[in-house]
């Protein structure tokens, strides 16, 4: 019978997708209760083996150096969250780039690969320690002994057959103060651009932190815009507070209801004010302080996932104030000032370079390329453009009055003011003297 490898659902499943693949048919299901996406049937162990040794991934790097700047970015968000010196392993770790530029950093390092000709090169190329494993969710042993520190799979999950019974064999390799640092490709925004039967599991950002959640606590979120790729850094959460984390004392297990203001783990200069289900404040290395975000990236960064508004103030009941806000959907970010729910001014840019001022009603002032400048105008064409009425007062109680719209040209004589009408209503000559309906008007 048929079950969902996450929550063990057995009936009504949903095909997604069919599509051929170096001869096999790859035939995607989704799970109606967790909206797992798995690939059923699976390839044979022996199709994925011959398979993933006959890959070419990497025969295009010109040097093992180039190889391991390639991976010294994984290495540099590994260690936003643990520091050497510790214990390193990596499952799935190919050549073992990202192993040997660990070693240089002060881990002692291991990896598992499934590729014989993967890990024999890392072995006798770069003398690195790796074990060629193949991992079966379904009958998993590292055959390693000993804990780590930190555990990295990148890229990995998605090729498991069974990935809940995988991550939990992972756990038992993982100190209670240890992380286990993971990256997927993100199905919801790639799609069939990563079906094949290399990838047997496929996961969105909530299908992810679904199945961690059952052995772990999630303490940092990422996401990669530009390739579409999803990370999570997690700890156990099996940990009692004394092996997992430092502060007021509490019960010796951490329900998903229970927040909790301490160090954790393997960074304990670090304050973490956290929901144990992995939401939260967080404060990281730095001085950085997160409100309502799973990893800050600058020195305050305050986020709320439900409205996109990222820094809120208000002064009492009639909720006028203050934001600062990003809108992924418009690609509108910047900051506002609001008097009710409906009404409000906001200068900021939308997915360019250019500033724009508004009104939430859709009038206002939106300032453009090139220097240009609107004034009640959504697409200034020139410097300075306004469309509406301008008003100036002369000093001696005359009064200009530009209905619509009006422009200012230079001749020999000065500058001419004219209406839309193209009419001359009011002229600056080369003196300095302001004409005013065929008058001049002196001592400005």
């Amino acid at each position: 019978m048929l079950k969902c490898p996450i929550c063990d659902n057995d009936s009504h499943f949903t095909i997604v997708l069919n599509k051929q693949n170096e001869g096999f048919e790859c035939s995607l299901k989704k799970c109606p209760k967790c909206h797992f996406v798995f690939m059923d049937p699976q390839p044979d162990v022996d199709l994925q083996k011959r398979l993933i040794n006959s890959s070419t991934l990497y025969d295009s790097l010109r040097s093992d150096e180039e190889g391991m700047e390639i991976r010294r970015a994984v290495l540099e968000y590994v260690e936003r969250f643990a520091k050497p010196p510790g214990r390193l392993l990596q499952i799935g770790c190919s050549r073992g780039y990202l192993l040997a530029a660990a070693n240089r950093s002060g881990w002692q390092t291991t990896g598992i690969e499934f590729s014989k000709k993967w890990a024999e090169y890392g072995r006798n190329h770069l003398g690195l320690d790796i074990i060629e494993s193949w991992l079966d969710g379904n009958s998993f042993d590292l055959r390693l002994a000993g804990k780590f520190d930190v555990i990295v799979m990148w890229h990995i999950l998605e090729h498991v057959n069974n990935p809940k019974a995988f991550l939990e064999g992972v756990a038992t390799y993982l100190k209670d103060t240890g992380i286990l640092v993971i990256q997927v490709p993100d199905f919801g925004k790639l799609g069939e651009t990563i079906v094949g039967w290399y990838h047997l599991s496929y996961f969105t950002k909530d299908t992810l932190e679904r199945l961690l959640t059952y052995n772990y606590s999630v303490i940092d979120i990422g996401y990669d815009d530009v390739n579409n790729f999803i990370s999570m850094v997690v700890m156990k959460s099996s940990a009692t507070p004394d092996e997992h984390v430092q502060g007021p004392p509490k019960a010796s297990s951490i329900s998903t209801k229970d927040w909790f203001v301490g160090t954790i783990g393997s960074r304990p200069h670090d304050l973490f004010l956290y929901r144990s289900s992995g939401r939260g404040n967080t404060l990281i290395p730095s001085g950085n302080i997160g409100i309502g975000t799973h990893g800050p990236y600058g020195k305050l960064h305050a986020y709320d996932s439900a409205t996109d508004v990222i820094i809120r103030a208000e002064a009492g009941s009639d909720s006028k104030g203050a934001y600062f806000q990003t809108l992924a959907s418009s690609h509108w970010s910047g900051c506002g000032i609001f008097g009710s729910s409906s009404e409000h001014w906001f200068i900021g840019m939308r997915g360019t370079d250019d500033l724009h001022l508004y009104r939430s009603g859709g009038g206002g002032n939106i300032a453009v390329p090139f220097g240009n400048m609107g004034i009640g105008t959504v697409s200034p064409i020139d410097r300075l453009h306004v469309d509406g009425n301008i008003r100036a007062t002369a000093l001696i109680t005359r009064d200009v009055v530009f209905e619509n719209s009006f422009s200012i040209t230079r001749d020999k004589l000065g500058l001419a003011f004219k209406n839309d009408l193209g009419e001359e209503v009011a002229r600056l000559d080369a003196q300095g003297n302001l004409h005013i309906k065929g008058e001049i008007i002196k001592d400005l």
